[in-house]
């Protein structure tokens, strides 16, 4: 028993390590600001969450799954990398929308660039997570990326829409986390 759960931890230990190296090949945008502050948020660090999540889950479905039905390890680490961009270009409107001043203890791309960048770099950053998840020909997970993504901004209206109102029920408080917090 021992060793089966050292072999797991490997596996997963190898597979966060394969996609923080996706992660830090950064956008590929040939636009210095989208690169730049994307894979500078990036390397910020955080916890990776989504990936560590996305790991374990297809490593415990894929031990009850055929081979032919598995996803390759490129893919796992396309759609784990993806999980952790979709999360990055969250945090750039996040920011903006809430007028932080720091991330992850430095300053946030908005002061440094501005907020029409940061936005720019955000959507970038959606944009290039469809992009990854296209060229490995993953079309059921793009479409339930733009699922989440409606999602996430449906959360984020309804929360403002809160704001504005001061007003804020038990349900709806649950409702703007599941769409906001839950849906990635």
């Amino acid at each position: 028993m021992q060793s089966t759960q050292f072999q797991y931890n490997s596996s997963i230990e190898n597979d966060l390590l394969a996609v923080e190296e996706l992660l830090k090949k950064g956008v590929r945008s040939q636009v210095y600001l989208a690169d730049s502050l994307a894979k500078r948020l990036v390397q910020l660090g955080g916890k990776r969450l989504r990936p560590l999540l996305m790991c374990l889950s297809y490593h415990t479905v894929a031990s009850r799954q055929s081979q032919r039905s598995r996803c390759s390890p490129r893919q796992l680490h396309t759609l784990a990398s993806v999980g952790e961009w979709v999360h990055t270009a969250t945090l750039f409107h996040d920011d903006v929308l809430d007028q932080s001043t720091q991330r992850r203890g430095e300053s946030c791309a908005h002061i440094l660039e501005g907020n029409k960048v940061a936005i720019l770099v955000g959507d970038y950053v959606y944009a290039e997570a469809f992009a990854l998840l296209m060229e490995e020909g993953l079309l059921e997970p793009s479409k339930n990326l733009a699922d989440t993504i409606k999602s996430l901004v449906e959360g984020e209206l309804l929360q403002h829409r809160q704001t504005v109102q001061r007003d804020l029920a038990l349900d709806t408080y649950e409702r703007i986390a599941k769409a906001k917090t839950a849906s990635l």
